[in-house]
């Protein structure tokens, strides 16, 4: 499956913490639009492997996908 976000809708802090951050917008599935998404994404601090969380949601016609894991590598750092 391939994914490519088309527009950011919505960026905004969410739970009880100022280190996660939910973003929505609509995106491409195999390159057929009409399809959105919401990321989770947590900036759990250091070390950097291991600690912080990612999330997506893909819904569309007839489908709905969803998936989440601390990351395995790299480091999700957080901006206002």
């Amino acid at each position: 499956m391939t994914v490519k976000g088309t527009s950011i809708d919505t960026y905004a802090p969410s739970g009880n913490t100022a280190t996660t951050r939910t973003f929505t917008g609509q995106a491409e599935v195999n390159g057929v639009s009409g399809y959105s998404f919401t990321v989770t994404a947590t900036d759990n601090g250091e070390p950097e492997s291991g600690n912080d969380y990612f999330s997506i949601t893909l819904t569309g016609p007839g489908f709905n996908y969803q998936s989440g894991n601390l990351l395995g590598g790299g480091n999700i750092e957080l901006h206002r």
